[in-house]
């Protein structure tokens, strides 16, 4: 039931003319009946004298708009989708202004609205860009109205949904105080903190957050391209394997990774599987020497010389000379080659 509804019936009930409530609201009759046909709302300063000229409390005057069904909000959102989908864009804004006002405490209606029209602002036909702006003009006032809601999770949602759009608007000022209330660990801002430190000029910082990204993404892709190839190969797909492998090389040598190469020690068990055990020596021997060579941190390196690792020189080169022994003891069916004794002499010397 509509609050214009509710107006009209606990009117009737009272045997009140809409005169007589005017009268009593010091209105004129005409901007009753706007409320009662639903074309206008009463003044916010207007709500406790209609409720008691009405004889109800506001909470039964408005329990229309606290109750709102998941079902319901459902419907509406099909409903703007529809007028959307037709190319209605402004009819659908329409909708959304009417139910926004008619259910102003629904803010999971408020969220669906804005997600729509944020949505919909580059899929329905438009003039041009300062029309596009303004529909999301629309979706961030929408949002704006939930900054303060008591539901962290709607708050927060909203607050993220308005950033982006903020960041495409390069609204630098209000965009920046909304990152200081987003929670990164739950929301990924980089991008935004990004813009943010490039449209104040403060190169260092960003180059320093790039960098810093690149690293961890580098690193990421490296183990993820080594566990897609080993769920290829357990599945029989070695064609799809070989791909994800070629890459994860590629990418070590790309980047120059300090670490161990994941690449090189399957290349290994890959030839002592064909029987190829003298080219797994030769090959072994190899990989150690590069480890032994290797650098133990960042700080010579092309791109990740920034990049300060939590344990120091010496605690590295205990991790990477267990890493040595332990691969020398997986590889030890070598022990009779020349290349394997040579690879535990450069382990040693390490």
């Amino acid at each position: 039931m509509t609050i214009g509804t509710k107006i009209r019936t606990y009117r009737k009930e009272r045997q009140l003319t809409q005169e007589n409530l005017a009268k009593q609201l010091n209105v004129s009759a005409g901007a009753v009946s706007k409320w009662e046909t639903g074309t206008t709302l009463p003044d916010t300063e207007l709500l406790v004298p209609l409720a008691n000229a009405l004889q109800v409390s506001l909470d039964e005057l408005f329990d229309f708009s606290l109750k709102l069904s998941e079902l319901r909000v459902k419907e509406i959102g099909e409903e703007i989708v529809g007028c959307f989908e037709k190319d209605y864009f402004s009819k659908g804004l329409l909708l959304i202004e009417r139910y926004t006002q008619e259910f102003p405490h629904s803010e999971e209606l408020i969220f669906q609205a804005a997600h729509l029209v944020w949505k919909y602002s580059l899929l329905t036909p438009f003039k041009d860009e300062e029309e596009v702006r303004g529909r999301r003009r629309k979706a961030l006032e929408l949002y704006r109205r939930l900054f303060n809601s008591d539901d962290e999770l709607m708050r927060l949602h909203a607050m993220y949904s308005g950033a982006v759009i903020l960041m495409t608007e390069n609204n630098i000022e209000e965009l920046e105080v909304l990152l200081e209330q987003i929670p990164s660990a739950d929301y990924d801002t980089f991008y935004m903190h990004l813009h943010v430190l490039e449209s104040k000029k403060e190169y260092l910082q960003a180059q320093t957050l790039s960098i810093n990204k690149l690293f961890s993404r580098t690193n990421e892709v490296s183990s993820l391209l080594a566990i897609v190839g080993r769920i290829y190969e357990e599945i029989g797909d070695n064609k799809q394997a070989a791909v994800c492998f070629t890459l994860l090389e590629q990418l070590e040598q790309l980047f120059q990774l300090i670490s161990p190469s994941m690449t090189a020690h399957r290349k290994i068990k890959q030839l002592m599987k064909d029987d190829h055990t003298e080219q797994a020596a030769l090959l072994l021997e190899q990989q150690v020497l590069e480890l032994v060579k290797k650098p133990l941190n960042w700080e010579q390196h092309f791109l990740f010389s920034s990049i300060k690792l939590s344990a120091a020189d010496q605690e590295q080169k205990k991790i990477r000379r267990l890493y040595l022994q332990e691969m020398l003891e997986e590889f030890n069916e070598l022990a009779d080659y020349p290349a394997y004794q040579k690879a535990i002499e450069l382990a040693e010397i390490f």
